[in-house]
């Protein structure tokens, strides 16, 4: 005997129901347990860091970094300039604005030399640091526009270094700072896998299509009222009408 066609449309809703939370409940699980399950600490910090000079130590001082900066022709209002060490050197990093963009100026604080636009082979030092057991680089590939993770992110001038280990770690540097924009391995991989499906980030939606999953319970809230009171308004019909309704 076939089903009333609401019956059917109410259990295919079910169905689909349980696969959603279903889903839902296991890759929320996986991703609130995931840093004892599977996930190494260290993620976006620098395991094997290499030691450059002190601040004292430098010989370039701030207003021969910008004046450099101009040389090098960035016209823009310079907004920060900072002194820091990093990957055995000592660097002056001015950040100048142009409209919207910052366009960011790396040079040594101590030999001068103009930095910016880091080398291949400098990008895969600086990544070197933040990968465990000094593997040896497989190949560095140069990304115009890298856009990382984050709802803020920029697309921004990146290399991506990639290393001979099991967990094929892919560390991404920004061309022209240094800084890390995104630590990944197989792992990390993972995980971004289980957060965009718990998240339903898909077709460039950001977190907006969790509210669709709302929308089975919904359905299956309004078909299964109507399935409850279709029988009691066809008794009521039938009564109004001096006709005996079955029971």
């Amino acid at each position: 005997m076939a089903l009333p066609t609401t019956r059917r449309i109410h259990r295919l809703i079910a169905l689909a129901s349980a696969v959603v939370l279903a889903s839902s409940a296991c890759t929320g699980l996986l991703w609130a347990y995931s840093p004892y399950l599977y996930l190494d600490d260290g993620y976006m910090r620098k395991k094997a860091p290499i030691a450059g000079p002190r601040p004292t130590e430098a010989v370039v001082t701030a207003q021969e970094a910008m004046a450099a900066t101009r040389q090098a022709g960035y016209r823009g209002q310079i907004q920060t300039v900072t002194l820091r060490s990093d990957f055995g050197r000592l660097l002056w990093e001015i950040q100048t604005r142009a409209g919207e963009d910052l366009q960011p100026f790396l040079m040594d604080a101590i030999s001068a030399e103009k930095l910016s636009p880091l080398t291949p082979e400098q990008a895969a030092v600086i990544a070197g640091q933040y990968v465990r057991g000094q593997p040896p680089v497989e190949k560095v590939v140069f990304e115009q526009r890298f856009l990382g993770r984050s709802d803020r992110a920029r697309p921004a001038p990146a290399y991506r270094v990639s290393f001979r280990q099991a967990k094929h770690p892919e560390i991404v540097i920004h061309r022209d700072t240094g800084a890390l924009l995104a630590d990944e391995d197989t792992a990390r991989r993972i995980h971004f896998f289980i957060a965009n499906l718990h998240q339903l980030n898909y077709f460039g939606f950001k977190k907006t299509l969790t509210a669709v999953a709302g929308v089975p319970l919904l359905l299956l809230v309004v078909t299964g009222v109507f399935m409850w009171i279709r029988p009691r308004l066809r008794r009521a019909r039938l009564h109004s009408k001096g006709a005996v309704a079955p029971g």
